[in-house]
């Protein structure tokens, strides 16, 4: 999103990193209520969940496309 490197050929290689690993073993270890998501459905559902105020830890990872990340980002902030 940062326009210098968003530019460059090597924005793949040095600035991206894929991840191949999530954070669920994360919160099985600490015993934290785990939530995923990569689509919107996904979201919606986990996110009431993750939001239930029962007294539990818990992680909400959101997996998104980097390709689209920007274009939803600048249209955020062209709202202000």
């Amino acid at each position: 999103m940062i326009d210098g490197p968003s530019k460059l050929p090597e924005l793949k290689k040095f600035f991206e990193t894929d991840q191949k690993l999530t954070a669920e073993n994360t919160a099985a270890d600490f015993k934290l209520d785990y939530y995923f998501c990569n689509e919107i459905d996904g979201l919606k559902l986990n996110f009431q969940q993750f939001l239930v105020d029962d007294g539990k830890s818990k992680i909400l990872e959101i997996e998104t496309n980097s390709q689209i990340n920007k274009t939803i980002f600048d249209k955020y902030i062209s709202q202000f």
